[in-house]
């Protein structure tokens, strides 16, 4: 039988390092390691890696039980998760008062494992949180790992019959052909610009990680290696090659890219795990440099690192204005590992077994029973209290927010979208050479596809403007345009769509829910396409993500440098990307002389009072607000005649 010291894989801690710096590069810097989440990728295919041989190894030696299977699962996660969720509650009692929600059914989804499908209910998306910002969002991954530690006896059953009719190897292909279907379902219910959270959340479109991982743990890995080691195959050099792929992944590869969910994501797990193989087979040297110092302890921590990463960046931007400078950022860095390091020593400490070399048999039996009352007991009062405290704060939520004006908002976007759509009825109808169908592509998702159907009510002016310009990218099918004024926004313009209507009927309005900046040119396309993209174009979008500065410029590029372009910057207090959204819009000014900023974030933060208690979407008087701050930000005026100063200047 062979010892745990020899059963130990190098290489490991190495391989727990790789993921665990990706994903916390990508919380930090997301639009400079904007693929870093693959390293989410990685930790499944390790856990399925490890659940294959460590109970093969048990197998073996004839020590495997269901019962002491889950209660290790149960030791293993539970604890670090119990304390992380107490210090986020603790920490959240000053944030009461200004809470958009109640937390207090996250937290049972959490403890009970089925977060992922509570987000994907809540259409909570991984990239775009908007009403359902929290610091538990990242725990989707481990209501994961409880869903796969749940189902892998049952799984080890079907593996253990397999092998009663094939090789190992055999059982290692029907498990890389479970993955290929896992990831064909990822590809296949992706919708281009639609919420990407079912695929990305989901426990069977994630499946495909786990499986490669114990496809690889039940293929001979060991015997080709040495096989392989003896031909001298270049093994070093073709890790060092496949690490500087995962880095460039980490890099290059986009959250709401299409060819993410349709291969990307695939074909780097296909890389992880020949490092996989590379590192666990060779054992040397690839395995023990991957260990060196530094990744052994960043990936021994690595549980408590991703426990701990998202809570202390979402706290460090609700209590710090300029979280996101590079110093504070850094500052969060230091805070995660420290916390991190202190986590893992109260679990070492709770898990650590009692001292029992001078004592009976009996004795040492007592001893070790008593640990593990203690550590229940331990367990059991840190839930007791993670629940009491959620729960306090869900009452005191309850009692003291209306959340109905949220139900009212949901109706008034509705109504706004409909009367968008039956404006754009009446207007077409009436002018059959404006009837051109919104351009459909494959980037067009039927969320979008509903919203270009919804311009305003712009009446069209008696001449068109003769071009004298050379012609961009928005006027090369030379289709007329009839608008002198056109806005392109989200769910905040779209709930003030009635008051612009009446206020300022010279813009046409193309404003939807859940709307994301890198659609814009799209949106763009359809308004020219129908003759209403106008020498003005007011854009207010990048509340529901960040978005990068390319996405940006090509929105502008297809409106072209002689229309004139006017930016509203985004307004979200609970929102930790909008000040990252805002530097974009003013960089996007900084390189185009035909963008103009409009502070809008500087306006709203004056007045709390115009908005509904999500913080985000406007009350009446906030539309009045919009609406206003837009007629004296462009010259424009409003025809009820009102005149009153927003106390700001065009930027």
């Amino acid at each position: 039988m062979k010892s745990k010291q020899n059963r130990r894989i190098a290489g490991l801690d190495g391989l727990r390092a790789i993921a665990i710096i990706g994903i916390v590069l990508y919380h930090l810097f997301p639009e400079a390691v904007p693929g870093g989440f693959l390293g989410v990728a990685l930790f499944f295919s390790i856990m399925g890696y490890l659940l294959v041989y460590s109970t093969r190894n048990e197998l073996a030696d004839g020590s495997f039980a269901i019962g002491n299977y889950y209660r290790k699962k149960i030791r293993r996660l539970y604890p670090p998760l119990l304390i992380t969720l107490l210090l986020c509650a603790l920490v959240q009692i000053p944030m009461w008062p200004r809470m958009t929600k109640g937390t207090f059914s996250e937290i049972l989804s959490v403890l009970l494992g089925y977060n992922n499908w509570w987000q994907i209910a809540q259409n909570s998306s991984y990239f775009t949180r908007i009403m359902n910002a929290s610091p538990l969002t990242h725990l989707w991954y481990l209501s994961l790992t409880v869903q796969y530690y749940l189902i892998w006896p049952l799984l080890l059953v079907i593996v253990l019959m397999l092998r009663t009719v094939m090789k190992r190897k055999g059982v290692a292909f029907l498990l890389f052909f479970g993955a290929l279907i896992s990831a064909a379902e990822m590809a296949l219910l992706y919708v281009p610009d639609a919420d990407p959270s079912r695929i990305y959340y989901g426990t069977d479109t994630r499946m495909f990680s786990l499986l490669l991982g114990m496809s690889l743990a039940m293929y001979p890995a060991e015997r080709k290696a040495q096989q392989l080691h003896r031909n001298r195959f270049p093994a070093g050099i073709l890790f060092l090659i496949l690490t500087a792929g995962t880095v460039l992944l980490y890099l290059k590869a986009d959250g709401v890219s299409p060819y993410t969910y349709r291969g990307v994501m695939f074909g780097a797990n296909l890389i992880f795990i020949i490092m996989m193989f590379l590192a666990m087979g060779w054992q040397k040297p690839i395995g023990y440099v991957l260990d060196n110092p530094p990744m052994k302890w960043i990936g021994t921590r690595s549980y408590m690192i991703y426990l701990l990463m998202y809570p202390v960046i979402y706290f460090f931007h609700q209590f710090i204005a300029k979280a996101e400078d590079l110093p504070m950022k850094l500052a969060s860095l230091a805070v995660i590992l420290i916390l991190a390091e202190g986590l893992w020593r109260i679990d070492r400490s709770m898990s650590t077994k009692p001292d029992v070399t001078d004592m009976s048999r009996r004795q040492a039996r007592a001893a070790v029973q008593a640990k593990q009352v203690l550590t229940l007991l331990q367990n059991v009062a840190l839930a007791l209290c993670v629940l009491l405290v959620s729960f306090a704060q869900t009452r005191v939520f309850e009692s003291s927010h209306d959340t109905s004006d949220l139900e009212l908002l949901e109706k008034e976007l509705q109504e706004n979208a409909a009367m968008m759509a039956e404006q754009s009825d009446m207007i077409y109808s009436a002018q059959p050479e404006l009837t051109a169908e919104p351009m459909q592509t494959p980037e067009t998702s039927p969320a979008e596809s509903a919203a270009a159907a919804l311009p305003s009510q712009t009446p069209e002016p008696e001449e068109i403007p003769e071009p004298v310009h050379e012609e961009t990218p928005a006027e090369e099918q030379g289709v007329p345009q009839t608008t002198e004024y056109s806005a392109i926004g989200d769910s905040v313009m779209l709930g003030a769509y009635a008051d612009m209507r009446q206020e300022l009927p010279m813009i046409w309005v193309d404003a939807a829910q859940s709307r994301h900046a890198n659609v814009g040119t799209i949106v763009a396309d359809w308004l020219y396409q129908n003759g209403h993209l106008g020498n003005t174009v007011i854009v207010h979008l990048g509340t529901n993500s960040r978005f990068a500065q390319e996405t940006g410029q090509e929105l502008i590029d297809y409106i072209g440098p002689d229309r004139k372009i006017y930016w509203l910057t985004c307004h979200g207090p609970s929102l930790g990307y909008i000040g990252a959204v805002n530097e974009t819009i003013r960089a996007l000014a900084d390189a185009n002389p035909n963008v103009t900023v409009l502070d809008w974030d500087a306006l709203a933060n004056e007045h709390w009072e115009w908005f509904y208690s999500d913080g985000i979407h406007l009350n009446p008087d906030g539309r009045m607000g919009f609406t206003r701050f837009i007629s004296e930000q462009l010259g424009l005026p409003m025809t009820s005649g009102t005149t009153e100063e927003s106390g700001t200047e065009q930027g």
